[in-house]
């Protein structure tokens, strides 16, 4: 029989091996920007153009994928103030229609740094992917002056705390 401090090592080892993350936190500047995310994973870069607001645009993106949930932050300047509140409802709108998911009322939502703005929020949705996959997405719009980012999670189910984190770790340097 294994004497009391060598089951009270196990013990241990057993609950430190339970409180190992699935998500290897790392905070991420985003490319020509002065956003810093929490990302769960090694992100990638992307871009590609599109048109929001009326206006093409490049957008770029830092993404990766964690606990089969995608991690994203995008960001596209659109060099006129007056496009910033427009592009913001658009990718709200865009990320539902994607999902075949009604439109979502968005929550008040502020990183801080963020230029203020009505259109400011961050909504849930609960849809289908193009194979008939149902998903869940959690995207959050801000701005800072005329540059509009969107942060957003995509898989089976977006959990919680992995929400809080994410979302929770958006900041502006300086």
């Amino acid at each position: 029989m294994p004497s009391r401090s060598a089951l009270l090592i196990l013990v241990l080892m057993g609950e430190l091996a339970a409180c190992s993350p699935r998500l290897d936190w790392r905070e991420v500047r985003i490319p020509d920007t002065a956003l810093k995310a929490l990302l769960p994973c090694r992100p990638a870069s992307q871009a590609r153009r599109l048109v929001l607001a009326g206006s093409e645009v490049e957008m770029s993106m830092l993404a990766c994928t964690a606990d089969g949930v995608v991690f994203a932050v995008a960001s596209v300047d659109l060099a006129q103030p007056g496009l910033v509140g427009a592009a913001m409802a658009e990718l709200h709108a865009v990320a539902a229609r994607n999902l075949g998911a009604p439109p979502q009322v968005r929550a008040a939502f502020q990183v801080p740094g963020s230029t203020p703005n009505a259109q400011a929020g961050i909504a849930s949705f609960t849809g289908m992917l193009g194979d008939g996959r149902r998903v869940e997405e959690k995207i959050a719009v801000f701005a800072r002056g005329t540059r509009v980012y969107q942060a957003t999670m995509l898989g089976p189910s977006v959990e919680m705390e992995a929400s809080e984190a994410f979302f929770g770790g958006l900041h502006f340097a300086n």
